[in-house]
């Protein structure tokens, strides 16, 4: 006799025989995404950027309290600045960064619960070297 497989009970069980893929879980999905950015000096030391990404995600199965399929498409528009504070007069890879970034998300879904709206700030300070 050959070993046959089974659904495992939940998602984080670990059962003897039994084996786990995504392929049989209702999360389990297809993700399509572009992407582009557009960034310049605007003054000295100082970059700008804008940038829009557009992801689509199609779910296997229906979920179980919705008994329909999910779809999502999301759109992240982002822009922000970044400010070159330090360089190292050894290496001009050596430096100091201050970021400001700003992306605001739209979710849309065919089932209402996993749509929203996301606006994000950050400040940051990077090392490069």
């Amino acid at each position: 006799t050959g070993r046959q497989r089974r659904t495992c009970p939940g998602t984080h069980h670990q059962t003897p025989g039994c084996e786990t893929s995504a392929f049989d879980d209702e999360n389990s999905f297809y993700r399509y995404a572009g992407y582009t950015r557009f960034s310049t000096e605007i003054f000295k030391d100082t970059t700008g950027f804008l940038s829009y990404e557009y992801q689509h995600a199609e779910y296997e199965d229906k979920l179980s309290l919705f008994d329909e399929k999910r779809r999502d498409d999301l759109h992240f528009f982002g822009c922000g600045l970044s400010h070159k504070l330090w360089q190292s007069e050894k290496s001009a890879a050596q430096s100091l960064f201050l970021n400001v970034n700003y992306q605001h998300i739209q979710a849309y879904s065919n089932i209402p619960l996993y749509q929203y709206t996301k606006d994000l700030l950050q400040f940051s300070m990077a090392y490069r070297f």
